[in-house]
């Protein structure tokens, strides 16, 4: 019986050992792939932004800018405000000859 005992004993502490090994690999695998992740967003987040200056032509809208510097899916109001932010525009009023700072794409 001391035997069987014994063996039971041996066999739980053996998978206890097998399952906090395997714990520690998880928890290392779970900080390296969170390090990737964190250190990934922080490089995109760091690219500065550049502004791009452009003239604006006769017959040009802050519309028609806008809408030729957008990407694919963006809505041009939300960049109409950005162009109007980055050159402390009160109204959407353009004129020919006016410099404007466009966001980066």
């Amino acid at each position: 019986m001391k035997k069987m005992e014994s063996s039971r004993h041996s066999i739980f502490s053996a998978r206890k050992k097998r399952i906090r090994r395997n714990r520690r690999w998880l928890g290392l695998f779970l900080v390296l792939i969170f390090v990737w992740i964190t250190t990934s967003a922080l490089a995109k987040g760091s690219e500065p932004e550049m502004p791009i200056s452009i003239t604006v032509r006769a017959g040009e809208t802050l519309w028609d800018i806008a809408a030729a510097c957008r990407k694919p899916g963006q809505d041009v109001r939300r960049i109409i405000d950005r162009i109007r932010e980055l050159n402390h525009l009160e109204t959407s009023m353009i004129y020919a000859g006016d410099i404007l700072l466009l966001p980066a794409r």
